[in-house]
């Protein structure tokens, strides 16, 4: 059985990170071949919002040791980033797509798609949408939710 996953994966989150590798071993076991299906957008930061990050938190008014401090865990941050980018790219299989047109001929070929864990279809974080509700691919693939939450006590109906 070929499996794809569509999750909120985030080499950079522990949590992301162990939820991703746990269910695609658990899919291994199961004998299923998959892979986590991650939608990436070009984030691109324009010239006024880089003024604005540069006026209103500038670097200056910081004593020595307050930079010195803030370099120190800078270094420590990029030191574990780069550790978990190494297990994820050793231990997790991953498709990248950039739209909801070519997540559906990425997957062209799976048996089941599968939604979840965690908070994926939060709509207050903005994750609620045609890909994380799995409405791309072909029709005979069949759809499924794993441990997937809105992460909201209760939605009205807007």
């Amino acid at each position: 059985m070929k499996v794809a996953v569509v999750t909120n994966y985030d080499i950079t989150n522990y949590g992301s990170i162990l939820q991703a590798y746990a269910l695609q071993t658990k899919l291994k076991e199961c004998g299923a071949e998959g892979y986590i299906l991650q939608k990436k957008c070009d984030v691109k930061r324009t010239l006024l919002s880089k003024l604005k990050s540069y006026f209103i938190h500038p670097n200056n008014g910081y004593s020595i040791k307050n930079k010195y401090e803030i370099k120190k865990a800078k270094k420590a941050f990029t030191i574990k980033n780069q550790k978990l980018a190494k297990f994820c790219t050793q231990n997790i299989s991953v498709r990248v797509c950039d739209s909801v047109e070519s997540a559906g001929c990425i997957v062209g070929d799976r048996d089941v798609l599968i939604a979840g864990s965690d908070q994926i279809w939060s709509a207050t974080a903005g994750l609620l949408s045609e890909f994380t509700t799995l409405q791309f691919g072909p029709g005979r693939i069949k759809r499924y939710s794993y441990a997937a939450s809105v992460g909201m006590d209760s939605l009205d109906d807007t």
